[in-house]
């Protein structure tokens, strides 16, 4: 049976993660491993670094047992660990490479600065199996979800991209016995915009003609009702959050398509933006 790996949060704060990806398996039907990380720097503080590792190792361990122990009934499956690591995104890297799971599923940290990336970050970016951020927020099952596709590119890359979406979509949706909405932004000039030369109304009744086959054709395909197709012109990560605060979405299913480096630092992704305004959870794609 196939896996869904699951960040836990530290030991001495609540188990959002743990208790949230549990409401995950069945729609995944798949069986949780839970990894409890540790990296404390002891190194200088005492001599015998190997053993107080060992030690607090097995300490957490203990504690960990104990708390999963709490969560779960007899019955549910779960394996888990407790790793040191100073790194946490390359040993996610090295666990996805190897297992290969459904998905990586961690609460959020929606705390990074400018030049500083976080690991959820690092994840969304890196990650070659798709990867949910939670929100801190509390969790309902039952809200809808919501895929934020690209109807109008002309790209294989991102065709493809918008086929994972809906496809991770439908799984949550039916999962959850919720509806599924769909999302697509209209790009606009902001000069031509303010200038009166372009109309966010105009444009998206152009587009709505323009993809009225295309939308009846996903409508069909993912059972999706076509109230639910939204189309919306704007800057991507503000029409996201909007039309997600509309549809009451619990999670938002994005791409990850953009800069990287300096630019990626500076001006973010459509992604990256999106996370940092969304109070929603965050299910993030590769291509």
């Amino acid at each position: 049976m196939s896996k869904i790996l699951v960040i836990a949060d530290i030991l001495t704060q609540e188990p959002l993660a743990i208790k949230r990806a549990s409401q995950l398996a069945s729609a995944y039907q798949s069986t949780l491993h839970i990894v409890y990380f540790c990296n404390e720097d002891v190194i200088g503080v005492v001599d015998n670094v190997t053993q107080i590792k060992d030690d607090v190792l097995a300490k957490m361990s203990e504690k960990a047992a104990q708390q999963l122990a709490a969560i779960f009934s007899v019955s549910e499956t779960y394996s888990y660990e407790v790793v040191w690591a100073s790194s946490i995104h390359k040993w996610v890297a090295s666990y996805v490479t190897k297992e290969q799971p459904k998905l990586v599923f961690k609460t959020g940290n929606r705390s990074e600065s400018l030049f500083y990336t976080s690991t959820d970050l690092y994840l969304l970016r890196e990650c070659q199996v798709p990867v949910l951020i939670s929100a801190p927020e509390k969790w309902r099952k039952s809200s809808n979800i919501l895929a934020a596709i690209d109807l109008g590119t002309t790209k294989k890359v991102k065709q493809d991209l918008n086929t994972k979406i809906l496809q991770q979509a439908k799984i949550l949706a039916d999962g959850f016995n919720t509806e599924l909405h769909v999302c697509y932004t209209v790009s606009i000039s902001k000069l031509l915009k303010d200038l009166g030369m372009q109309y966010p109304d105009e444009m998206e009744r152009h587009a709505q003609s323009k993809l009225d086959e295309k939308i009846k054709s996903l409508c069909a395909q993912y059972d999706i009702e076509p109230c639910n197709f939204h189309i919306k012109a704007g800057e991507p990560g503000k029409v996201i959050t909007s039309v997600a605060a509309e549809s009451k979405a619990g999670v938002v299913v994005i791409g990850m398509i953009g800069r990287s480096g300096i630019n990626g630092k500076i001006f973010g992704n459509t992604a990256e933006k999106t996370l940092s305004l969304l109070k929603t959870d965050v299910l993030a794609l590769n291509p």
